[in-house]
């Protein structure tokens, strides 16, 4: 497996970067929401912690199977 993923500009959407979710998943709705986030074109890229001290950290894995969500590993 190839261990560094490299992505097409997003011509049709846009991309967003988040940090430190740390299982806040439905704050993140909230903010996705916020910017009209359109998940048939725009790209999330997060950063950081996914899980850990939040409420909602179980949710992890809903998220990560998401086409439009991209965890980055570093």
């Amino acid at each position: 497996m190839n261990k560094i993923q490299r992505f097409e500009i997003n011509t049709a959407g846009r991309d967003f970067a988040v940090g430190d979710i740390h299982g806040h998943f439905t704050k993140l709705q909230a903010a996705l929401d916020a910017v009209q986030f359109d998940p048939t074109v725009d790209r999330l890229f997060s950063v950081g912690d996914l899980v850990d001290r939040g409420p909602e950290s179980a949710d992890v894995d809903t998220w990560l199977a998401k086409p439009w969500f991209h965890a980055v590993r570093g």
